[in-house]
């Protein structure tokens, strides 16, 4: 049991190091050939901070524990709508533009209750993937729309990397923490599932909760 909390914390520690260099790093690629702030804050930060999410459920499906990338799936969203809104909201109010209600948050809506809808047969295919894959491909499209108006989301500035030794500390540091990125998914994964047996608990709570 031990070793399995010993990995599972460990795992989480490269989790958060590796995450927030894989994107600082990767946006400083994307500025070094000059792709645009939007491309930078949807691909780089969007993808790059759900990257965690998407490589422990895919390795935990991969490894034959499906529940447990469910779970992660859920849970994680279900804790950044709740805990992390939640708490902010708490310590300082939030004003919210009324362009996010109005249009935003349909997205939110509609992707949510179509992962529901999906999931009450208890199945998960191919198809399935292709639906979620295909909502995703069209908020995308609405977002590129929007970049074109006047409107648009403020990103974080990334300073430009100029000497070449700078880009090249920034490719190895890119690689090195995709590398941690993968390494402490694996880890997250292996103590997750082995705690749940030593336990006896579902992979699904192990996923919703760790």
């Amino acid at each position: 049991m031990l070793m399995s909390i010993i990995s599972l914390v460990s795992g989480f520690v490269l989790l958060i190091w590796s995450a927030d260099a894989f994107t600082n790093n990767g946006a400083k690629i994307a500025k070094i050939f000059n792709i645009s702030p939007l491309v930078i804050g949807l691909l780089i930060f969007g993808f790059g901070t759900s990257a965690p999410e998407m490589l422990v459920s895919g390795l935990a499906a991969y490894e034959g524990h499906p529940e447990m990338g469910i779970g992660n799936a859920f849970g994680s969203n279900i804790f950044n709508i709740a805990l992390v809104l939640g708490i902010t909201a708490i310590i300082l109010p939030i004003k919210v533009k009324q362009d996010i209600l109005k249009k935003e948050w349909v997205y939110l809506m509609i992707s949510t209750l179509a992962a529901g809808w999906i999931l009450l047969d208890g199945y998960l295919s191919f198809m399935d993937g292709l639906t979620l894959l295909g909502l995703l491909i069209l908020f995308l499209f609405y977002v590129f729309r929007e970049s074109k108006k006047d409107y648009h989301h403020e990103f974080e500035e990334v300073q430009r990397t100029s000497s070449k030794q700078d880009k090249g500390k920034t490719w190895f540091l890119l690689f090195i923490s995709l590398v941690v990125l993968l390494t402490s998914a694996r880890l997250i994964v292996w103590g997750g599932t082995t705690l749940a047996i030593e336990f006896g608990v579902t992979d699904l709570l192990i996923g919703l909760t760790v």
